[in-house]
């Protein structure tokens, strides 16, 4: 019975650990302008970091894009769309934090 429990343990503890973590997306901020520019400038940006667009949530107020297995989205928030916010997720943090950077630097120009 004890070498039972012991498996079962070790088994439990061996597929605990192969199954992936998920990296927390990246998120920043910037003020922005009114809707139109900033959703010109949000698709701009996207295509300056080449993500591919894809179809928004809300094609009013967000532009998405994949760039291999990262998600990006530039959402335009507020009543006059005042804030900018960039999301970035994928495997790598790091990678995801640089290409949320380079968008948010390509709004900027």
């Amino acid at each position: 019975m004890k070498h039972l429990i012991n498996f079962a343990f070790i088994s439990t503890t061996v597929l605990a650990s192969s199954v992936a973590q998920a990296n927390p997306p990246v998120i920043d901020y910037q003020w922005a302008m009114s809707p139109d520019a900033c959703l010109i400038r949000a698709a701009d940006a996207m295509k300056a970091v080449s993500f591919k667009r894809s179809g928004a949530t809300d094609s009013e107020t967000e532009v998405v894009g994949f760039k291999g297995e990262y998600k990006g989205v530039i959402a335009c928030l507020g009543e006059g769309s005042e804030i900018a916010v960039f999301i970035v997720a994928g495997p790598n943090y790091e990678q995801a934090e640089t290409l949320a950077l380079k968008m948010k630097n390509n709004f900027l120009k």
